[in-house]
């Protein structure tokens, strides 16, 4: 008797890298499963990852290939921005960073915490802004 391990991240409720891509990559293409198969950015950093599954010569990670489609074309370069997203619907925003989420973060994404409040706890993502120039902080203190 084998004993069949789940992945990870089907286990936290949150949708896999490439499946996030497949759903972005819809998402641009008006839902037409013909014209994301059929895509004309060919330069776009997620066209190889467009149908869902991994292409036959891996260019990048699915990862990388997120946070490079973030910070350089959602963000124009500005990988400060990447992180203050508001786009929570976003298929690829749990992905932004880069890297696979926590399951505090993946609790988050997925609905099973309260939206708007995040929980800090060491060690779980950036830490929140001190002060920026103009003295806006994320709390809304000045």
């Amino acid at each position: 008797m084998t004993r069949q391990t789940e992945h990870p991240t089907r286990n936290r409720g949150l949708m896999t890298s490439q499946r996030a891509i497949r759903k972005h990559c819809l998402d641009c293409s008006s839902y037409s499963q013909k014209e994301a198969r059929e895509c004309a950015f060919h330069d776009c950093v997620l066209y190889e990852y467009r149908m869902g599954r991994r292409p036959a010569k891996r260019i990048r990670a699915p990862l990388k290939a997120i946070r490079k489609h973030c910070v350089g074309y959602c963000m124009l370069g500005s990988a400060r921005e990447v992180e203050l997203c508001p786009t929570r619907d976003c298929p690829l925003w749990p992905y932004r960073f880069g890297r696979k989420p926590t399951p505090e973060e993946a609790a988050r994404y997925t609905g099973e915490g309260e939206p708007g409040v995040h929980i800090r706890k060491s060690g779980s993502g950036p830490a929140p802004r001190r002060s920026v120039k103009g003295g806006y902080r994320r709390d809304g203190g000045k």
